[in-house]
């Protein structure tokens, strides 16, 4: 137990996530709330029930990943909702350090490798220094603490987008002023790599255009079939 206030909500989308849903619930503190919006054919439902019977609702729909994060923040009844996926899985410190960074409007922090792809997530990791640094927020879903009103006042997410709805949505925020803070304590750590299975070359490829293209504002200047495309993120 943390003895944390009840100002946080936990939202994660799943589908077909039974061998990574132990290790997430194992590192996520009892006493924080968790949404559950899932689609999944395999036990993952059963597994979440079985493993956290308190504080965690599972709603069940056949929806995108974004359209699955906005749901979960609809229905959080929380100051901050927490942005994360079914691979990850926190440090122990996480949730005591995350008392004392809830300011401003948007929090984030980094995302390690719990086994292989080291290099990769270390890579990403520098990048979102960069970036940060230069005062332009680059923040993953993955590790992502919204102040729940701004999330609503700025429409929440492109729910069309099959992938880089965190990319788009705090790019709006950062052109609405609102305030962002780069916390490199608030560390997570990734269990799964299958969305690397192309390759860094590939994988950085894929975010740094699709990022560029979100940076840039053209989202309206390119053909929705294009944009709305995963162009194979999750294939």
């Amino acid at each position: 137990m943390t003895g944390f206030p009840a100002n946080v909500t936990v939202v994660l989308p799943t589908k077909n996530e039974e061998k990574n849903i132990p290790g997430f619930l194992a590192s996520l503190p009892a006493d924080i709330p968790l949404i559950v919006l899932d689609d999944s054919t395999d036990s993952t439902q059963a597994v979440i029930r079985s493993l956290r019977s308190q504080n965690t609702r599972i709603i069940t729909m056949s929806a995108g990943v974004a359209a699955k994060r906005q749901c979960g923040a609809e229905l959080a009844g929380s100051d901050w909702v927490l942005f994360t996926d079914a691979d990850i899985q926190f440090a122990p410190e996480y949730f005591h350090k995350l008392k004392d960074s809830l300011k401003g409007d948007l929090v984030y922090g980094p995302k390690l490798s719990a086994g292989k792809k080291h290099l990769y997530y270390y890579l990403f990791y520098l990048g979102q220094v960069a970036f940060s640094r230069m005062g332009i927020p680059a923040a993953s879903a993955s590790n992502m603490i919204v102040r729940r009103q701004v999330f609503m006042d700025i429409g929440g997410f492109d729910i069309n987008l099959s992938c880089n709805e965190d990319t788009d949505l705090v790019f709006r925020l950062a052109r609405a002023n609102y305030n962002f803070r780069w916390e490199p304590g608030l560390l997570v750590y990734n269990t799964d790599h299958r969305r690397l299975r192309r390759g860094i070359i590939w994988r950085y490829g894929h975010i740094m255009s699709r990022t560029l293209l979100i940076y840039l504002n053209l989202k309206h200047a390119v053909p929705r079939s294009w944009l709305y495309s995963d162009w194979g993120y999750w294939g």
